[in-house]
């Protein structure tokens, strides 16, 4: 329990008591149930919205927001970081771009870009009845931080606030996560989730490659600008594929 009382905290900003985990990546094996969680708050605001307002595109902004609340931003701030690292011509120099809290062009940018993705493909899935789809988003995105933590090392030798996750990650952590992710994709949306977790798996392939070549591995702004795209690839995903069967 202390290790999901963790991923919790560190995923959310939900007040928790209790005590943490022990091991920072004990916590790895819970993120997709923290993802089903906010998912299900992202889904549950849209419905409410549109069913006491009729209004789809708000309710599409009124999601949107409610996740960037419950998250606390962190990996929204983690996808513009690393949009304004692009501009570093080495590894070292784009790590440096990461620490710094000021957002240039490239991260303002980058956010409005995700944001609109994810606005036409929350108003695309209520359109076609697949409000489910931002519950497996959340969760395929979460399994991907636990995949990267595994698949490369921590990119910064003076530590940092991801340092714990990814030193301690280990296989049967991210055993435990995908046997969860598995569990809610293939209950919620049968063959199309697992068509959307193999999708985030390969995804999650592609930005650990991309990260190590560009950062020399992984940092916690890179875990939350992989969750961040991964969750926007699979509501896109699910905007295409779904059918009149989903809720």
């Amino acid at each position: 329990m202390n290790g999901l009382i963790t991923a919790i905290r560190t995923l959310t900003i939900l007040p928790l008591r209790g005590r943490d985990a022990d091991d920072f990546a004990a916590s790895l094996p819970f993120f997709p149930l923290v993802g089903a969680l906010i998912g299900s708050v992202s889904a549950a605001t849209v419905w409410l919205f549109v069913h006491y307002t009729g209004w789809h595109e708000a309710g599409a902004v009124a999601a949107i927001a409610v996740s960037f609340v419950l998250t606390g931003g962190l990996h929204l701030d983690g996808f513009a970081d690393v949009c304004d690292s692009l501009g570093g011509r080495t590894p070292e120099r784009r790590l440096e771009i990461l620490k710094d809290t000021h957002k240039g062009s490239f991260g303002i940018a980058g956010i409005v870009v995700l944001c609109l993705a994810k606005y036409v493909c929350i108003v695309k899935l209520l359109s076609v009845g697949g409000l489910v789809w931002l519950i497996v988003a959340a969760v395929c995105a979460r399994f991907v931080q636990v995949l990267i933590a595994i698949l490369i090392p921590y990119a910064r030798k003076n530590g940092g606030t991801a340092r714990g996750f990814v030193q301690g990650a280990k296989i049967r952590h991210l055993l435990v996560a995908s046997a969860l992710t598995l569990l809610i994709a293939a209950g919620l949306c049968r063959i199309d989730g697992l068509s959307a977790m193999a999708a985030a798996f390969g995804a999650g392939l592609i930005l650990a490659l991309w990260a190590k070549k560009m950062f020399g591995g992984v940092t916690g702004d890179v875990l939350g600008m992989s969750s961040e795209t991964v969750e926007t690839l699979v509501m896109g995903f699910g905007a295409l594929s779904c059918g009149s069967w989903l809720l």
